[in-house]
């Protein structure tokens, strides 16, 4: 393999923060052991807002320059290209690789998909050379709310704009909330975005991410594909139809993007009932998905923490157990 090496942003030493005080690479372990930030950007002013674009744009464009030259020095492009790590939790440059390559991002793409690619090296290196990612619902199980709760009167209330929180079967395994541990509403309103986050008392600026049924992908999304397989795991972006944008003000970004989860009745039964509901009622075949936890939790797991949620008021309805409460 023909590899570059690139010049390492940073400082050897120390950072900056802020506040102009220098921190040792000592002092930021401990200081992050303890979960303290040492200085937090405001998005709200432009400086910040501009160093965060510069970054953004300078990652991305290296990030793709990169694996183009990988790709062409070593491989042909039709070569399936697979992807991990933090890097590609970036949704815009996957998007970008995925236009141009036979592309799969590791759902879990983090620290915590290093068990998993230990695991398909143990297979691989005992003969198995041929492995089928079909669920990612691999956490714990909360057990299923499909034959007990009512979609259609699910769909009824996320009509009258009512934040539910869903529990359903087994939890998912990585970052990205896919219906086992979400939080639902409709998608068309365009102050969802504002009214959840300072309900959950997050700060976010992106839109929150449509889980769109399958059937209806290839009209909503430009260029999807039943081939892109990471659609189903909210690691790609695709521009939205313009005739979809304005029904879907909930989700999509200012350029015009989303970062779906295209579900079909396989991957999970209730949480597609609940979809396909919303949909027979009010024509649009998407819904709002975040992920069931407040800022700076981590997601809930079990009925017992997402009736803690719903008891302070962070969501108007919750379904779990079997029940709508």
């Amino acid at each position: 393999m023909k590899t570059e090496g690139n010049q390492k942003l940073g400082l050897d030493d120390y950072v900056i923060g802020l506040d102009k005080k220098k921190y040792s690479l000592k002092e930021v372990r401990e200081l992050r052991k303890n979960k303290v930030i040492i200085s937090e950007y405001d998005l709200n002013k432009n400086k910040n807002l501009n160093i965060a674009a510069n970054f953004a744009s300078f990652l991305q464009h290296n990030t793709n320059k990169i694996i183009e030259r990988l790709i062409n020095k070593n491989f042909d492009n039709d070569i399936p290209l697979v992807v991990s790590g933090g890097t590609f939790a970036n949704v815009l440059v996957n998007g970008i690789l995925n236009k141009q390559f036979d592309f799969f991002v590791c759902p879990p793409m983090g620290d915590e998909g290093l068990s998993l690619g230990a695991a398909a090296w143990g297979a691989y290196i005992n003969g198995f050379t041929h492995l089928d990612l079909n669920t990612l619902y691999l956490g714990y199980n909360a057990g299923t709310n499909f034959n007990k709760a009512n979609p259609n009167q699910i769909a009824k209330l996320l009509k009258k704009s009512k934040i539910i929180g869903l529990i359903e079967g087994n939890m998912e395994f990585g970052p990205r909330a896919l219906g086992a541990r979400s939080i639902l509403a409709e998608p068309s309103d365009y102050g969802k975005n504002y009214s959840i986050n300072k309900r959950l008392n997050r700060v976010e600026y992106m839109p929150f991410a449509p889980v769109i049924l399958k059937e209806f992908a290839n009209e909503i999304l430009e260029g999807w594909s039943e081939k892109h397989k990471s659609s189903k795991h909210m690691t790609l972006t695709y521009k939205v139809h313009p005739k979809w944008v304005k029904k879907l003000k909930g989700v999509v970004h200012k350029d015009g993007t989303v970062r779906p989860q295209v579900i079909d009745k396989t991957d999970n039964k209730f949480y597609y009932s609940i979809v396909y509901a919303f949909f027979k009622l009010t024509g649009i075949p998407v819904l709002i998905n975040t992920s069931f936890n407040r800022h700076g939790e981590p997601m809930v797991r079990t009925h017992k923490e997402a009736i803690d949620v719903l008891k302070n008021k962070k969501i108007d309805h919750l379904i779990s157990n079997g029940k709508i409460y």
